[in-house]
């Protein structure tokens, strides 16, 4: 086994020098015995097969670099918190809707097209009410309504009248339809009244005595509205003032006889609603607006014939003094427009404060 290690190795060393040195002339080794034949040329002696160059040796593959490790990665940075989100701020909730109130049914709604103010002396009533009618264009409804005004105001003013505060005299408003024919009277109501300059809106619902709502509107001038003339005043001192009773009136109810002279006199017919009683009249306010001064009320405007009256409004204050008289102050004014101012003081006569 080693020879055939050195073998090789000689072989392989001689053929490395072989091939760095080779020269024209042959080697001893290559030098033959044989004598060539004459004439032959001489054969080329055989030229050794060039040994193998051994293979150069495998170059070790340089050793990979060892990885660089990977730097280590930064650690995550954490995130940072999210604010949290606003709570949803809860919706207010709706309001509910206010369901519309139901309008009313009416027997009639009608759209009225005329208006024009009666004067209140001649129905009775003093000048701050103010009566008023209406037509439809038709001409085939009529409608009469009694409002309340301020004493003071000249004319009817915007607002709300009611029969709840007697702003609007329901006993006092009807209606006429001639087609149908028929007549109505009412029970209670409302006036919403509206002003611009000279033209009034007027939306009134009146109860009939069949339950029944009316509904009529009007918007325009009204016709006469400026107040009327004031009145005029008679000039009057009671020489006398005396009290009446008759047994079948009701419990304190007097007539007190303002006497212009020794047979003529103002009526005013009171009722005590205070403390009645059968012997005189409770000291205290009466008016012909709340039924304490009666419908028989009325003022004599000529003295000559006796002319007389009724009371539109009146307005009487009655105190009985310490000394046994009495003291009357206030106004009366009749349907045609006279008027007395009252304010006395002495004995009613028929008065008996000694009783009950």
């Amino acid at each position: 086994m080693r020879k055939f290690l050195y073998f090789t190795l000689v072989i392989a060393a001689l053929g490395l020098v072989a091939v760095g040195c080779e020269s024209d002339e042959p080697t001893k080794n290559e030098q033959t015995t044989e004598t060539p034949n004459d004439g032959e040329e001489p054969e080329e002696p055989n030229t050794p097969e060039e040994p193998n160059t051994p293979e150069e040796p495998n170059t070790p593959e340089e050793p990979e670099e060892p990885d660089t490790p990977e730097e280590p990665e930064e650690p995550n940075t954490p995130e940072e918190p999210e604010e949290p989100e606003e709570p949803n701020t809860p919706e207010e909730p709706e309001e509910p809707n206010t369901p519309e109130e139901p309008q009313p049914e009416y027997i009639m709604d009608v759209a009225l097209a005329v208006a024009m103010r009666i004067p209140s002396r001649e129905i009775g009533l003093a000048d701050n009410y103010y009566a008023l009618a209406f037509a439809d264009d038709a001409e085939n409804v009529e409608l009469g309504v009694v409002l309340a005004g301020a004493v003071d105001d000249e004319v009817l003013q915007a607002g709300t009248y009611d029969s709840s505060n007697e702003t609007l005299l329901a006993a006092a408003c009807e209606m006429f339809v001639y087609e149908p024919e028929g007549e109505y009277a009412f029970t209670s109501g409302c006036a919403v009244v509206t002003l611009a300059g000279d033209t009034y809106g007027f939306d009134i619902e009146l109860t009939g005595e069949d339950g029944g709502v009316y509904h009529f509107t009007y918007e325009g001038v009204v016709l006469d509205m400026e107040i009327e003339d004031e009145p005029a005043t008679l000039d009057f001192v009671p020489v006398a003032v005396k009290a009446y009773r008759e047994a079948s009136w009701e419990v304190g109810n007097f007539e007190l006889g303002l006497y212009i002279d020794a047979k003529n006199y103002h009526a005013l017919d009171m009722f005590d609603k205070i403390a009645p009683n059968d012997n005189y009249l409770s000291a205290g306010e009466y008016r012909k607006s709340d039924g304490t001064i009666g419908k028989w009320s009325n003022i004599v405007a000529n003295v000559t014939t006796g002319e007389g009256a009724a009371v539109a409004d009146a307005e009487i204050e009655l105190v009985h003094n310490a000394d046994g008289t009495s003291t009357l102050s206030g106004f009366m004014v009749s349907v045609d427009g006279q008027r007395i101012d009252v304010d006395w003081t002495g004995t009613i006569e028929g008065f008996n404060f000694g009783g009950e």
